[in-house]
């Protein structure tokens, strides 16, 4: 690391995983290190549309402290 420099933690963990199996593994991990994360699974990429991408967006978006269904737009 660069002096000078400080490490920041991501605001969200967000997981591509290929089997379902290791959902929970993955989720306990980052419960044990207060990371809130977003898991996406290949079976639901492989059916992906607008309203997947916007309900995960809105999910994400609630887990680092949105609102789920109010927006506010400039």
């Amino acid at each position: 690391m660069t002096q000078g420099k400080q490490f920041t933690h991501p605001s969200i963990v967000v997981s591509l995983l290929s089997y379902e199996s290791n959902y929970a593994m993955f989720k306990h991990l980052m419960l044990q290190y207060r990371m809130p994360s977003q898991v996406v699974t290949v079976k639901n990429v492989m059916k992906f549309n607008y309203s997947k991408a916007s309900n995960i967006l809105k999910q994400m978006n609630s887990k680092i402290g949105g609102d789920l269904y109010n927006m506010k737009f400039p």
